[in-house]
């Protein structure tokens, strides 16, 4: 009697262990965990007790029962205790099923209404429930709201369950209505990608077969693959679109391109005069690269056009220049607000000094531009431009006004 006892304590000790290993590793109780519990021939109550100290993601389709059925048979349980098993997991599954559907709910909600600290709360949440509350966020995917399915998004790719119904429900996202959402599709891609999913990429860089590829240009420069460089340079030269434009350029940058077709593509399209925010993404993705050109390109657009003159400023935070800071200095003295703050909160990174008028950065700069650490842009920098624009490359700005 006595020896049964011990190994009745023994099996259970077992449970417990082999238990809370596998709590460590998800924190969940599901059918997997639970048929290697039930075929090292832990008992009806252990298992019971266990269930109620758990969160548990139990299904309880035909497939299912069955699988959990032949395991108990195999570790030696009563039919009895199967039988009840079997309807303590079908309660169990459906209360689970009704607590992830609020849980999903709750999370929608907060995609509209909540803030960022209670955003982030949820998200915890979920990410917590892990692959479980995944066919929840999918049955609410379509939702008309686009805030609630930019949420939705950034929970699947957190969450990161790379089955072929998630990704293949993600990639449609990508060509969504609306450009806040497909820019989250983009991410969501990029973080369940597979081995085919650069290529698939690709090959979806059709307007004949989307109507919005900026989404598609967005997730090849998160996925990082160089594969999608050329393909990328082509469609910045070629598209009519604003919003594929810009993608495109800024996942060039993304991916750290410095191939002389990619910086001359971004260089020209510095100086293009189809849209702003294209000549600014352009500027700071040569920037990512350490491209000294830029640094002309961005002075030759500052004087070409009016619109966006603030945002190109910004782009020289990089380039610690002679040229840079002559001309970020000048503008310090510009016209409009913006670009003078812009310089100078441009300044104060490039150069570490912090002053708040034009007065001070001239004297500073009267100063130090003898300092040998400033670098030269040079010829070679000036390549392609002819002399009388080189030598006025850096002149006072309002004389452009």
């Amino acid at each position: 009697m006595f020896k049964r006892l011990a190994l009745v304590g023994c099996v259970c000790l077992l449970g417990c262990a082999l238990y809370g290993r596998n709590a460590r590793a998800a924190e969940i109780l599901d059918n997997a965990k639970l048929r290697d519990l039930l075929k090292a021939k832990i008992s009806l109550g252990v298992i019971e007790e266990m269930i109620k100290a758990s969160n548990t993601d139990f299904r309880c389709d035909t497939k299912e029962v069955v699988e959990i059925s032949k395991a108990a048979t195999e570790g030696g349980m009563p039919q009895s205790d199967i039988d009840k098993l079997l309807k303590i997991l079908i309660a169990e599954s459906n209360r689970s099923q009704t607590r992830l559907r609020d849980l999903v709910s709750r999370f929608m909600n907060m995609c509209v209404n909540g803030n960022e600290q209670e955003y982030a709360a949820m998200m915890r949440t979920l990410l917590r429930e892990g692959p479980a509350a995944v066919p929840y966020l999918l049955e609410k995917i379509e939702q008309e709201n686009e805030r609630m399915r930019v949420g939705l998004l950034d929970a699947l790719g957190q969450i990161g369950d790379k089955s072929d119904r998630v990704v293949q429900s993600v990639k449609l996202m990508v060509n969504d209505r609306e450009k806040s959402v497909r820019a989250q599709a983009a991410k969501a891609v990029a973080l369940l990608a597979g081995p085919k999913t650069c290529a698939e990429l690709i090959e979806d860089l059709n307007p004949k077969k989307h109507e919005h590829l900026d989404g598609y240009a967005l997730a090849l420069g998160h996925l990082g693959d160089k594969n999608a460089v050329v393909p990328l340079v082509t469609l910045l030269k070629d598209t009519t679109d604003e919003d594929t434009a810009v993608c495109a350029a800024f996942s060039l940058g993304l991916l750290r391109a410095n191939d002389e077709r990619t910086v001359g593509a971004l260089l020209d399209s510095i100086l293009s005069d189809r849209w702003e925010m294209l000549r600014y993404t352009s500027a700071k993705s040569l920037a990512l690269v350490g491209e000294p050109r830029t640094v002309s390109y961005v002075i030759r657009a500052f004087q070409r056009y009016r619109e966006g003159r603030a945002h190109l400023v910004s782009t020289l935070s990089k380039f610690k220049y002679f040229e840079a800071i002559e001309f970020l200095v000048n503008c310090t003295n510009d016209d409009n607000n913006n670009v003078r703050k812009s310089a100078m909160e441009t300044l104060q990174v490039v150069t570490g000094e912090r002053y708040d008028n034009y007065d001070d950065w001239y004297s500073w700069w009267n100063i130090n531009k003898v300092r040998p650490d400033w670098e030269r842009i040079g010829k070679d920098a000036k390549a392609g431009m002819n002399p009388k624009a080189a030598e006025t490359l850096v002149q006072q700005p309002d004389t452009a006004k």
